[in-house]
């Protein structure tokens, strides 16, 4: 049985409008393919993306192939899909700006 270490979020969960407002860096956890981009590469190694990605390998994999390989940074389905990589990263991190800085 796999087990993964869920933090206790000090932070409230944001809601979709908050995040927006927020979110500074978030997106870089999706930047550019794993190997290829530096600072990505660098985001991909927080707590945070690590766990989740253990905890929800699918789920997790399909998000990140869609905001990995977008185009429009802007459209409202890349926003919508980068606010559920964070519902989904929120779990692990022991704050909200542990994600977004």
């Amino acid at each position: 049985m796999l087990t993964h270490e869920v933090m206790l979020n000090q932070d409230n969960v944001l809601p979709f409008n908050e995040f927006l407002k927020r979110k500074n860096n978030f997106h870089l956890h999706f930047a550019g393919e794993p190997g290829t981009h530096l600072v990505g590469d660098i985001y991909r190694q927080q707590n945070a993306y690590v766990e989740c990605k253990k905890a929800n390998p699918r789920a997790f994999a399909n998000i990140t192939r869609e905001l990995t390989s977008a185009s429009d940074h802007d459209s409202p389905d890349y926003l919508r899909k980068l606010y559920a990589a964070y519902l989904m990263m929120y779990q692990y991190a022991e704050r909200n700006r542990d994600m977004f800085m």
